[in-house]
Parts: structure tokens; sequence; C-alpha cells
């Protein structure tokens, strides 16, 4: 992996390498192969936050406070073609 010299500088600060291992393969390794740890690191922050944001979401209300009937589960099971209907 090839790290652009902008980029070799800002890991050059971030870490204790310095800016002449870009021209290095095993420096240029390091710096790529920290420069992807962070920019992960980096992504699932943003992924950690927006999860939190959307749970702490208020749910729509109607004016009257109550749920719509329509939020309401509505499950009536369907009698299954192996079973004998029940008499009673």
């Amino acid at each position: 992996m090839q790290v652009m010299p902008a980029t070799a500088q800002v890991i050059a600060r971030q870490t204790s390498m310095s800016d002449s291992e870009l021209y290095t393969m095993s420096g240029n390794i390091r710096m790529g192969t920290w420069y992807l740890s962070d920019i992960r690191g980096k992504l699932q922050k943003q992924r950690r936050a927006r999860h939190r944001r959307l749970q702490r979401r208020p749910q729509p209300r109607p004016a009257n406070g109550r749920p719509p009937a329509a939020w309401k589960v509505r499950f009536t099971p369907k009698p299954s073609p192996l079973t004998k209907p029940a008499t009673t």
C-alpha cells in the first residue's frame, strides 16, 4: 500500500515515525496499516453515534397521546390444513 506524502506527515505527527520512513517499504506498510486502522475506527465511531442517535429519536404520536391502531400487531393464526378443526 502506498501513502501519499501529505498523509505520511500527518501519520508521522500522530505516531513515533519519521517522514523519511515513507520511502522505505516497511515504513510505508506500517503507515498504510496504521492509516487503515485509524479510518476503520473513525467509521465505527460514526456508526455507533448514528445508532445511538436513532435510538434516542422520539417516536411519533398523535395528538391524543395513544399510538395509532395501525401500530398494534394483529395476528390471527390461520388454521393449518394438517390439523383437524376443533369440534365443540
